[in-house]
């Protein structure tokens, strides 16, 4: 039986990264390898796309992305022309195994290992539609809707779905309107409460925040 091509994409420039990375190594340890055939792709920090063919262990640690570039370096010193290289891929080549220096088929399915912003907020999604690519998780608005939680919590209003009251701070209120900040949080939802980033997941910049002298602390993280 021919084996099902699937990119697995992981990193990414959101503050997620790092638990990207531990995710996707799990995937990878734990994906059938007798049923599907796996490329792994990471995205840096800086938004560089870098096909990684190396030990699975090193996603996790980081250390992928040095031995990423060297096997780049690798195919690089063994002839390909500077035109090659230099070639933008089509949207579709660049999720998959045809890398430019194999023949390999396109990739059947992607399997967006990502977190935060530009990962699971609709933005790849959208990548892998415009490129005609399935890809496994939710479509372009539900990913963009769940990644927002003011906007996931107007939907569920909408909804009719019961839900803990909350109070939207923007980021120029924070030095600005500190003590109303204060009185707003105190009246509606009382002390101890929770602050958490609008557009982030994994617990990143989330803090309990017990006394209302610690609200600016914790608003800051969460910005």
């Amino acid at each position: 039986m021919k084996k099902i091509r699937v990119t697995v994409l992981f990193g990414g420039q959101s503050s997620e990264h790092e638990v990207s990375r531990v995710s996707a190594q799990c995937v990878l340890e734990n994906i059938d390898k007798n049923r599907f055939e796996i490329q792994t792709i990471g995205i840096t920090k800086d938004g560089e796309w870098l096909k990684y063919e190396g030990d699975t262990s090193l996603i996790g640690s980081g250390k992928w992305e040095e031995a990423a570039r060297n096997q780049l370096r690798g195919k690089i010193e063994k002839g390909v022309s500077g035109k090659d290289i230099v070639k933008a891929p089509t949207c579709k080549e660049l999720i998959s195994l045809n890398d430019g220096y194999n023949n390999d088929e396109l990739v059947d399915v992607v399997f967006p290992v990502l977190h935060g912003p530009n990962g699971e907020d609709g933005s790849v999604q959208g990548l892998l539609q415009l490129a005609d690519v399935p890809y496994v998780g939710c479509n372009i608005l539900s990913s963009a809707a769940g990644m927002d939680k003011e906007f996931s919590k107007l939907v569920f209003n909408n909804a009719g779905i019961p839900q803990a009251d909350y109070i939207k701070v923007m980021r120029s209120e924070i030095d600005e309107q500190t003590d109303d900040l204060i009185r707003r949080v105190t009246e509606k939802l009382g002390w101890p409460c929770f602050v958490k980033p609008a557009n982030a997941g994994s617990s990143v910049g989330v803090s309990k925040v017990k006394r209302p002298e610690d609200l600016l602390t914790a608003l800051k993280y969460a910005a």
